[in-house]
């Protein structure tokens, strides 16, 4: 009888199973989506806690194993390592401990990971006095993180940067220097987001900052939402090595990244960026603003409650949250990442 565990962390751990295979095989991405298909119709299509958990773990599962065997005994430590969940031959779902997870059992995290959201969320709540909620996940831990390759990070903060500046002259009603941007910069503009290039066309186009057609209507629009992306730039430059924003500390002063970025000059920046910050720092400054979001929303969702988060912060910590979200889906594109609570 075939036991099936589908595990989170990335590498291979050793241990009696008889077959295993990772996300470089092909057929894997297929099998998980059916995967996720077949617990939602077992679970009735209803998003409980559990169900989310669940669908989000077979989400993010990096290994599927094959064990002959007919029960869980002996497995419960490689079950922790893996943060494995278990599809066992009667077709129930269940963890190490052996909870249907469908019916309401509990969706395993990895120990590096509870134990990172708890001493985050601890500082939080001693400095905010708000406590998350208990089944709130994790982010995933640096034995499970695939995070994008530092090339593609500095070619993506090198947009924003020049993206969000054209957005802001545009924003203040004036002409931006666009060509003389372009000059500095020439390979942001290769690389820009669906949004993003909307916007540059409108501009290429003769569309002005008082244009009073539709298209000058849609410019306006699209230069206020990119103008806060030099704020989702900053945290790309915390990841490449190029600024620092201390722990637990949410800043927001950018003025030094435009100046920055025009002096140093895109092919410096580009050869330089050969690696990112270590990976346990990049989990803890997720596991901040992923915790951080989450009250923020919340009080948003709940205004009769006194707020701890005014609205420029929570602006901050959005676009902070794209950028993580981008840079720990390898495969999310900027303009789609999930910014869910």
């Amino acid at each position: 009888m075939n036991i099936n565990a589908y595990s989170t962390v990335r590498d291979e751990i050793p241990g009696p199973y008889s077959i295993q295979r990772g996300v470089d095989d092909p057929e894997l991405a297929g099998h998980l989506d059916g995967f996720t298909g077949y617990v939602w119709d077992r679970g009735g299509q209803e998003m409980t806690p559990s169900m989310f958990g669940l669908i989000r773990h077979i989400g993010e599962t990096q290994r599927q194993y094959v064990f002959e065997r007919e029960d869980l005994r002996g497995l419960e430590e490689w079950a922790e390592q893996t943060n494995s969940v278990f599809l066992l031959p009667d077709g129930t779902v269940v963890n190490r401990q052996g909870e249907d997870i469908i019916t309401g059992g509990t969706v395993p995290y990895h120990p590096a990971a509870r134990e990172r959201a708890s001493r985050v969320r601890a500082t939080i709540t001693q400095d905010t006095g708000v406590s998350l909620p208990v089944h709130y996940p994790p982010v995933r831990s640096e034995f499970e993180a695939v995070v994008r390759e530092p090339r593609e990070v500095a070619q993506r903060f090198i947009s924003l940067v020049a993206v969000s500046e054209v957005a802001g002259f545009f924003s203040t009603g004036s002409e931006p220097p666009l060509e003389a941007i372009r000059g500095v910069l020439p390979g942001a503009f290769a690389t820009l987001s669906p949004m993003e290039q909307r916007f540059i066309e409108l501009l290429d186009s003769g569309v002005t900052p008082h244009d009073t057609s539709p298209a000058g209507d849609e410019a306006r629009y699209l230069a206020a939402q990119l103008g806060w992306k030099i704020i989702a730039a900053q945290m790309l430059a915390h990841a490449l090595g190029i600024v620092e924003l201390p722990d637990g500390e949410i800043r927001v002063d950018t003025s030094s990244l435009v100046p920055w970025v025009a002096e140093t000059g895109e092919a410096a920046i580009l050869e330089q960026a050969t690696a990112l910050i270590g990976l346990p720092e990049l989990c803890d400054k997720y596991e901040f603003v992923h915790s951080m979001r989450w009250i923020a929303v919340d009080e948003q969702v709940n205004p009769e409650r006194p707020a701890t988060i005014d609205e420029p912060t929570a602006s901050t910590l959005l676009e902070w949250h794209r950028a993580l979200a981008w840079l720990f889906h390898p495969h999310a594109d900027w303009d789609d990442v999930d910014l869910s609570t």
